[in-house]
């Protein structure tokens, strides 16, 4: 009889082959210097440490961590010519287009990235005999282990980013992270032990996919053909997405930023911070052609994003043993405050969830 939760052995051998897959493309350019790598974390128990106790309470995700790698040199790999052809194919040319009066200084690149998000309820779960019942009061557990790959052009003033995603559900990475940081009580943790991962959706392993088409164009480019290196300035810029995969929606969004700008850095800055880490864009993007050296900066930024769901799988799916009870809402408003703080080949934010309908 084969038992329904693999092996823990099962999931590591199942990271080490997506490892694999990472390092492939990077074998091939070992002699070239990455332009952009580092590391991406969510938590939201990190609210908790600065005294934002109803951090928690979003429901979205739990926790991220990913690993990425951009290279220009990339773009040019037939490998990962599909994800450009894909989107000017979905956009009816309109993705190529878009760069025409740019094409001087236009670039292209691409990222991989590789990690893990875990989204939980409210209710973590426990052995008490009404456990069940609170649970499917709210959200299901879901987990998903992650390799993107994401194709970007971009110029002085405009990204417009393609991205696959392939992932594993329902997988104990999640659960058994999450379950040694709340007993550990790593940075001043005080949530119960989960219970509830036994339950979550996909339990054992189930393949997803999604593609998603962004695009960030800054508004203040007369601010932008203005400005010195670095100065007191304002940034404000606008966004649009679609997603269609695990997330099937559309959304636009409007951010801006204030402080101490380097012009040449806007596209790095991920305006939207509260995304989990499969689709956070926080130092990803490829610098345009430049003949310098990126600035350090010191600013505050603000941003709203409505999404439009059609579909959810992390919410939606019935791959679960529990009947859950939680409603979907189509409509999604995301309002973001935080601090900024960006050094010469680093960059550093800490954001705020203001709402979310």
């Amino acid at each position: 009889m084969v038992p329904k939760n693999p092996p823990m052995r099962n999931n590591w051998i199942l990271i080490f082959l997506l490892v694999a897959l990472l390092y492939y493309p990077l074998a091939g350019s070992a002699q070239e210097k990455t332009a952009r790598y580092g590391f991406i974390i969510d938590q939201d128990l990190l609210g908790e440490t600065f005294g934002l106790k109803n951090s928690n309470e979003d429901r979205n995700y739990t926790m991220g961590l990913g690993l990425f790698a951009t290279r220009s040199k990339w773009a040019e790999a037939k490998l990962f010519r599909p994800l450009e052809y894909l989107s000017n194919a979905l956009s009816f040319g309109l993705a190529e287009k878009w760069f025409d009066a740019d094409r001087a200084d236009r670039m292209q690149s691409v990222t991989l990235n590789l990690g893990m998000t875990g989204f939980t309820p409210r209710y973590l779960g426990d052995n008490i005999t009404d456990s069940l019942y609170y649970m499917v009061q709210d959200r299901p557990f879901a987990s998903l282990l992650f390799l993107s790959v994401k194709y970007q052009t971009s110029s002085r003033q405009k990204v417009h980013t393609s991205q696959i995603v392939f992932g594993m559900m329902g997988l104990k990475v999640a659960q058994e992270v999450q379950s040694h940081i709340h007993e550990k009580h790593w940075l001043g943790s005080t949530r119960e032990i989960p219970y509830g991962w036994k339950y979550q959706v996909g339990q054992g392993g189930k393949f997803t996919m999604l593609y998603s088409d962004r695009a960030d164009v800054l508004l203040s480019a007369g601010s932008y053909k203005n400005s010195r290196k670095r100065e007191l300035n304002t940034q404000f810029i606008a966004s649009r997405e679609y997603r269609i995969g695990y997330y099937t929606d559309v959304s636009a969004g409007m951010a801006m930023r204030l402080g101490l700008l380097d012009p040449d850095n806007w596209a790095a800055f991920d305006t939207y911070q509260l995304s989990h880490a499969s689709s956070k864009k926080s130092m990803e993007a490829a610098p345009v052609k430049q003949e310098r050296k990126l600035s350090g900066e010191l600013f505050l930024w603000a941003s709203v994003k409505p999404h439009v769901y059609l579909y959810n799988q992390f919410l939606q799916s019935r791959d679960t043993e529990l009947d859950y009870d939680f409603k979907v809402k189509p409509l999604v408003v995301d309002a973001q405050v935080g601090v900024g703080l960006t050094i010469p080949n680093a960059q550093k934010n800490f954001a705020a969830n203001l709402l979310v309908y």
